[in-house]
């Protein structure tokens, strides 16, 4: 886990680089939950839809746009969400291990170089022609069958969020501090700065905030 050899990019929060063994199997979910899956969840469980996005053009006043990734969740309505569905938010480790796509060393899941063919980030080009988010699976999938693991939007794990975390993280199943006030997100949406698609960069937010760059995806237990 952690900054790659040769990355310049990298903060402290994401060193040192460290081998981390995750012992039992899981799966993860191909995409992040999209508005017309967490609508069924709202539907089932009589809960209200968050705030709208309203004031940016596009982004998704209405929540029309059913195939793109939900946002503005709290981290409380994306655990719920992922239990309803019979899972559980992934924990970092399990997040950076499913977003390698089983290849060590690289900086984003395709290679060492940004591109717009690769994934939704800041501005647009190639294949990106979304200003804010994108469908759900518009881009090529990683080595493990999972898409959008960099670009689109930021996902929530598990875990409770330290800047100093990696130097005492251990070695088997890491799951984060005891405490915390923020909570652990990955996944790059880089709408302000490109330099956060990469793997290893790891965010915090307030578990109960609201922000238009955060979803999430589902963890489940188990073997093939």
């Amino acid at each position: 886990m952690g900054c790659v050899p040769g990355d310049a990019e990298c903060y402290p929060r994401e060193r040192p680089q460290h081998r981390v063994e995750i012992t039992q199997p899981f799966w993860l979910g191909r995409t992040e939950v999209p508005v017309e899956a967490f609508e069924r969840f709202v539907r089932a469980t009589g809960r209200s839809m968050p705030p709208e996005p309203r004031g940016l053009p596009d982004y998704n006043d209405g929540w029309e746009k059913k195939s793109h990734p939900m946002v503005k969740v709290t981290w409380e309505e994306a655990r719920a969400y992922c239990a309803w569905a019979g899972g559980r938010l992934p924990t970092e480790a399990e997040w950076e291990r499913a977003a390698r796509g089983g290849v060590e060393g690289l900086k984003y899941p395709w290679g060492n170089e940004r591109t717009h063919d690769e994934a939704n980030f800041w501005r647009t080009g190639s294949r990106d022609g979304w200003k804010h988010t994108a469908p759900v699976a518009s881009f090529p999938a990683n080595g493990y069958g999972l898409y959008d693991m960099a670009g689109n939007v930021y996902e929530w794990t598990a875990d409770w969020f330290a800047e100093d975390y990696f130097e005492r993280s251990p070695g088997r199943d890491p799951r984060g501090p005891a405490a915390g006030k923020q909570r652990s997100v990955r996944g790059g949406a880089g709408f302000i700065n490109p330099a956060v698609l990469r793997i290893s960069t790891r965010l915090q937010y307030e578990p109960d905030g609201r922000n238009l760059n955060v979803g999430f995806r589902c963890a489940l237990d188990g073997r093939p």
